[in-house]
């Protein structure tokens, strides 16, 4: 069931990140604020397995690893639920 859910909705996060950003900053920004969240994204998928190897070294299991991710997940829901449209400026 886990392979199945990742298949279905691994692979909208671009499409969803890409909407999420001409609807916050408007379609002449889009491209700007899509290529500075994918620095990120790819800044956190260098670190991440690196981060998670030490932690599961200091603790001795991933369950803190699992815990920390679905905590940054839960936030993260969070934040992309308050995101608001900037308003146009006159």
């Amino acid at each position: 069931m886990s392979a199945i859910l990742f298949v279905l909705t691994a692979w909208s996060i671009p499409a969803i990140m890409a909407a999420t950003c001409g609807d916050v900053v408007g379609h002449r920004l889009a491209t700007a604020a899509l290529g500075f969240i994918t620095l990120f994204f790819g800044i956190g998928q260098a670190i991440g397995p690196i981060a998670a190897g030490t932690i599961a070294d200091l603790f001795g299991s991933f369950v803190g690893v699992f815990l920390l991710a679905a905590t940054v997940a839960f936030l993260g829901g969070i934040g992309a639920f308050l995101l608001r449209p900037l308003k146009a400026q006159i």
